[in-house]
């Protein structure tokens, strides 16, 4: 079984996630710091508070995020040039 769905429903699902994660660091942080962890009974971020990478993964999901919408964006634009030709 495959997904046949749009690419934007892929960059839905990776927005749900980041937006989860705000929720979290919003209601259990103060200072928005990222623990390496999210306790899945209470919500709360444990373990080991400011880890570089946890930043970085973050970072790494925004980039891909935009570089995703520009392709996308990128080819909805060429699909319509080339829908416009057939005219």
């Amino acid at each position: 079984q495959h997904f046949e769905g749009h690419a934007s429903e892929f960059i839905a699902a990776g927005d749900s996630v980041l937006i989860r994660l705000r929720h979290h660091v919003e209601k259990h942080t103060r200072g928005w710091h990222l623990y390496e962890q999210i306790d899945k009974w209470t919500g709360k971020q444990t373990n080991a508070r400011d880890l570089s990478w946890s930043y970085a993964e973050v970072l790494s999901a925004l980039r891909e995020r935009d570089i995703a919408w520009q392709l996308l964006e990128r080819d909805t634009e060429n699909h319509l040039e080339q829908s416009s030709l057939l005219l």
